[in-house]
């Protein structure tokens, strides 16, 4: 499924799921100016948002998780996606 996010400069289509790197307004009270974040996008509540999940991890025996942190951003705040490439090996 893909994503089509229209931004004041720019319409973006990104693959649900897929690893991209975002940079966007922040307006929180406390924490204002360019978010920037790793991690991939999907729907948000609202149709003129999304959410951006940050990635997570978790390590073999489970001693070690780091839990998703995620933030919703308004279609207008966004100010460039860039979708990560897969590199293949040649074998």
């Amino acid at each position: 499924m893909e994503l089509k996010i229209k931004t004041p400069n720019r319409t973006y289509i990104v693959p649900e799921g897929r690893p991209v790197i975002v940079q966007w307004k922040a307006k929180n009270k406390s924490r204002q100016g360019i978010g920037m974040a790793l991690g991939w996008l999907k729907r948000g509540d609202n149709p003129h948002c999304v959410t951006l999940v940050h990635s997570t991890f978790q390590t073999w025996d489970k001693l070690e998780q780091e839990y998703p942190a995620s933030w919703t951003i308004w279609d207008s705040q966004i100010l460039d996606i860039r979708i990560m490439k897969r590199e293949t090996a040649n074998a």
